[in-house]
């Protein structure tokens, strides 16, 4: 099929475009063009520390585990606020986009780990910001009983984010149970739903009933610290490491 020019002349109907400005290149589509165009200008890669960490699979090497343990390491001796602007910048040395959320007001767990879980969540799906994403956040914790602990948090977060294999987190606080000197780390990841249930340990039930650190600790994913948290706050930390 054939329609005719502006001055006349035919030309056939077709979505071929030709780039000018330099050597010819031939598209398919319009939108081809304009995908490959702003692949070329604005394509933006992540720094050598954060592209280890995505794509190794040696155990030596840096892993999302131990990048959580370093955001917060040397946080007994600070304050909340200085130890928050210390992981940031640890963050943003290792090459992480840094959503700092700051020192949150006292609120119910659940419905916390449910908001983070959906910024979590458009970062790692939409890019928006750009993973590999760290975003980090402080402040107490409520329950329907009472205080919460960040174990809950983080067993409410692995419920939200049902599995997503590019977010891990990191929380540590107050050893409530021993010692308010010593603290506690927990750790979730990807696999820790999947973990639970081979050891069918009914997850939503010990939610509901305040009992999350028992999950962690049958996980093996408590580590005892030797000093709690600045001002015995709860620290929290998740990372999105790819898109």
């Amino acid at each position: 099929m054939q329609r005719a020019g502006r001055h006349g002349n035919e030309r056939p109907l077709s979505k071929t475009v030709w780039r000018t400005g330099g050597p010819l290149k031939r598209f398919v589509c319009r939108s081809e063009a304009r995908k490959c165009n702003y692949s070329r200008y604005h394509r933006r890669t992540a720094p050598p520390p954060v592209h280890v960490l995505m794509a190794t699979r040696d155990e030596s090497a840096l892993s999302p585990r131990s990048v959580l343990c370093e955001l917060f390491a040397g946080s007994a001796v600070a304050t909340t606020s200085e130890a928050l602007e210390r992981a940031a910048a640890k963050a943003r040395d290792m090459g992480f986009v840094v959503l700092l959320l700051g020192l949150q007001p006292p609120s119910d767990a659940s419905e916390l780990a449910k908001f983070h879980a959906a910024i979590a969540l458009q970062c790692a799906r939409h890019g928006n910001p750009m993973a590999p994403t760290a975003m980090i956040s402080a402040g107490p914790l409520l329950a329907k009983t009472g205080p919460a602990t960040h174990a809950e948090f983080l067993l409410a977060l692995a419920l939200a984010l049902d599995g997503h294999r590019a977010i891990y987190a990191y929380a540590c606080g107050p050893d409530a149970m021993n010692d308010t000197s010593t603290g506690l780390g927990v750790h979730m990841g990807p696999d820790t739903l999947a973990r639970a249930q081979q050891l069918r340990i009914d997850v939503p039930g010990r939610v509901n009933a305040n009992a999350a650190r028992s999950v962690f600790e049958l996980l093996g994913d408590c580590e005892k610290l030797p000093h709690a948290p600045a001002q015995a706050s709860m620290l929290r930390a998740i990372l999105i490491t790819q898109q």
